[in-house]
C-alpha cells in the first residue's frame, strides 16, 4: 500500500475505529473545509483495499450526489492520482449524480438511490451537500410574497424542508443497513458557527435533527485560516465517549493527522 492508503488508514482508524459498512457519517464544515476532499479520500481508500485484496468487480461502485458542485475533476484526478489509479480507471466505479434543486435531491434519495443500487454493489454513497438545497429552497420561499400580500411563515415553510430530510434521513440509514452500504454526508453550518461550535450543536445548522440523530458518527470542522490546521470535534460516535478532537491538514490525498 502506498503512503496515500497508509495515512488515511489512520485516518480511518482514529475518527471511527471500526468496519464502516452499514454506517452513516455526517461532517458539519464551512466552504473549504476539505468536506467534499474527504469524501473522495474515504472512496479511493476503500477501492484501493477491494483491489489489494483482488476483491474489487466491474459492479462495485460509488455514488456521490453533489448539490453544490463542491466537487472538481481537477482534484478528483489529484486524489485518484496519490492513490496510484489512473482517473479513467477509477471512473468506472464512480457514479455522479447532479441535483440542481431540492426536489431533485429529494426525488434522488427517496427513489432512484434504490435503483441504482440494486443493479450494482454500492460500497459507498455520498451526499455533498445535505442541506445546502434545502436552505436556497427555503430562502427562495420565504422571499416571495403571497397573492394576498403577506410573506411566507419562515417557521412553517422550514418545517415543510425538514420533513422531506427526515424522509431523506431514514431513506439513506434503510439503504446504509439493509444493503452494507457506507453513507458519508456534509451538512454546511449557519453563519455564525463557520468558527466556532454551539453548545446546543445539533441546532447549529439549517436542516432536520434526524440528520445527526441518525448518524452513527458526527464530526464539525473548522480550519484555523493562519495555520491551515483542521480541528475536527467528534461530537458523535458509535463507540468512543464524546466529544473529542482531532487535528488535520489537508494534503494531496487529502486529511492527514496533524499532531499540534
Amino acid at each position: 500500500m502506498n503512503q496515500a492508503w497508509l495515512q488515511t488508514q489512520y485516518l480511518v482508524k482514529e475518527l471511527f475505529g471500526d468496519d464502516l459498512s452499514g454506517k452513516i457519517a455526517t461532517v458539519i464544515g464551512s466552504t473549504g473545509t476539505g468536506k467534499s476532499t474527504m469524501a473522495q479520500q474515504l472512496i479511493l481508500y476503500y477501492f484501493t483495499q477491494l483491489k489489494q485484496q483482488n476483491n474489487l468487480t466491474d459492479k462495485d461502485l460509488a455514488v456521490y450526489i453533489t448539490t453544490d458542485r463542491g466537487i472538481l475533476l481537477e482534484r478528483t484526478r489529484q486524489i485518484c492520482n496519490a492513490f496510484g489509479w489512473k482517473y479513467t480507471d477509477f471512473s468506472k466505479h464512480f457514479k455522479l449524480e447532479v441535483a440542481k434543486t431540492f426536489q431533485e435531491q429529494h426525488f434522488i434519495i427517496t427513489s432512484k438511490l434504490s435503483k441504482i443500487i440494486g443493479y450494482n454493489n454500492c460500497r459507498i454513497l455520498v451526499v455533498d451537500c445535505m442541506n445546502h438545497l434545502a436552505f436556497e429552497d427555503w430562502k427562495e420561499t420565504t422571499s416571495k410574497t403571497k397573492p394576498d400580500g403577506r410573506k411566507p411563515d419562515g417557521r412553517m415553510e422550514a418545517f415543510k424542508i425538514y420533513k422531506k430530510l427526515d424522509k431523506q434521513m431514514t431513506t439513506l440509514l434503510h439503504l446504509a443497513r439493509d444493503n452494507n452500504v457506507f453513507v458519508f454526508l456534509t451538512v454546511f453550518p449557519k453563519k455564525n458557527y463557520s468558527h466556532t461550535i454551539p453548545d446546543d450543536w445539533v441546532r447549529g445548522f439549517f436542516g432536520s435533527e434526524k440528520i445527526p440523530h441518525l448518524s452513527d458518527y458526527v464530526f464539525w470542522v473548522i480550519q484555523n485560516v493562519s495555520s491551515g490546521v483542521i480541528r475536527c470535534t467528534v461530537r458523535k460516535h458509535r463507540t468512543k465517549p464524546t466529544p473529542f478532537n482531532v487535528s488535520f491538514k489537508i494534503q494531496d490525498h487529502g486529511y492527514t493527522l496533524y499532531k499540534d
